[in-house]
């Protein structure tokens, strides 16, 4: 009825006028790390690569921290928090919407397209999921155990974000799981 459509404008309008601000603020967004610039500077052997206030996207806490040549740095979250976006950033799979990424001090804004893929090796890990059913998916990487084997399988792996029950093994992950963020898609695969 009329009166309901009008209830549920007078309830959802507010709501809806809060996400176009969040939405006008991500497309008002200038990227401060911006590819290339035109600058001819060089970094010669990597041996330090800084992460100087960078934002992954708006509203994200900020990240600084250097990792140098021949140390080991651990990047540590829970699922979803961004670690696989932090080296999508460092490769320029990704531009951050604040901060600078820095190899020896230069800032990849001043660097060749080429760097850091020229200079930096990543040994990524990407899982790789399919469009396909949850239980194709694990049958596809060599599970060969039933429902509950599988069930348990996902449980160890903490996969409860995405499979509560037997039910669940029937959803469909549509685009190959991109819905889903870096570590949702290592633990599913």
């Amino acid at each position: 009825s009329a009166f309901m459509m009008l209830g549920l404008t007078a309830i959802f309008a507010p709501k809806a006028l809060i996400a176009l601000k969040d939405v006008e603020q991500i497309l008002n967004t200038v990227p401060a790390a911006a590819a290339y610039d035109g600058n001819t500077a060089s970094v010669g052997r990597v041996e330090t690569v800084t992460f100087d206030g960078v934002r992954l996207f708006p509203g994200a806490p900020s990240v600084s921290f250097t990792a140098r040549r021949g140390t080991l740095t651990l990047l540590t979250g829970g699922t979803g928090v961004g670690k696989s976006l932090l080296i999508d950033t460092l490769m320029r799979e990704h531009i951050p919407a604040e901060g600078r990424v820095l190899l020896n001090g230069v800032a990849l804004s001043q660097l060749p397209p080429s760097y850091p893929a020229d200079t930096v090796v990543h040994a990524g890990s990407r899982p790789v999921l399919y469009s396909a059913t949850v239980r194709q998916n694990l049958r596809l990487h060599g599970a060969v155990c039933g429902d509950d084997g599988l069930l348990a399988a996902l449980a160890q792996a903490e996969c409860g974000f995405l499979v509560k029950g037997p039910q669940d093994l029937d959803l469909r992950l549509e685009n190959a799981g991109e819905s889903l963020s870096g570590g949702q898609r290592s633990r599913l695969a």
